[in-house]
């Protein structure tokens, strides 16, 4: 795998965190929609009608099932890429790399919190230090054919 190919791989978890994050909001609105709905029980039983509430709460359970569905795909996502990150052998200088895999493609941090928490600046961290990540990763890869 090319670095750009690499660089895609472990960006998969981040797109699909932020999709469940998408998802999770959407839930909410149709959780408020489905308890503000002042449908009465007591018209449902006259008429025998589904309400605008029954709407409402099946539009709620869909995005639950969603969101279940696609938390399970990313943590099988996340279990691939840190399996790859562990394989990353170690040293005093890969064990930093390390840490900033995990930061940026498990934790889904920005760049300025990992800079900080290595101690680097954010230009070091997103180039060199980030490259040379990005590549240990690679030869672990195609060690592995992924």
């Amino acid at each position: 795998m090319t670095t750009e190919q690499v660089k895609a791989w472990l960006k998969r978890g981040d797109g699909l965190s932020r999709e469940i994050d998408r998802l999770k909001a959407t839930k909410a609105r149709a959780e408020y929609r489905a308890t503000m709905t002042n449908a009465s029980i007591k018209e449902k039983m006259s008429t025998g009608k589904k309400t605008r509430n029954d709407a409402a709460l099946a539009s709620y359970a869909d995005y639950s099932a969603k969101i279940d569905q696609k938390v399970s795909e990313l943590q099988e996502i996340l279990n691939e890429i840190q399996d790859a990150i562990y394989a990353v052998e170690t040293s005093d200088r890969k064990s930093i790399l390390r840490t900033l895999l995990v930061d940026r493609y498990l934790n889904f941090l920005n760049w300025n919190e990992i800079a900080v928490s290595l101690n680097y600046s954010t230009e070091y961290v997103r180039g060199r230090l980030h490259n040379n990540a990005v590549f240990a990763v690679a030869e672990v890869l195609n060690e592995k054919s992924y």
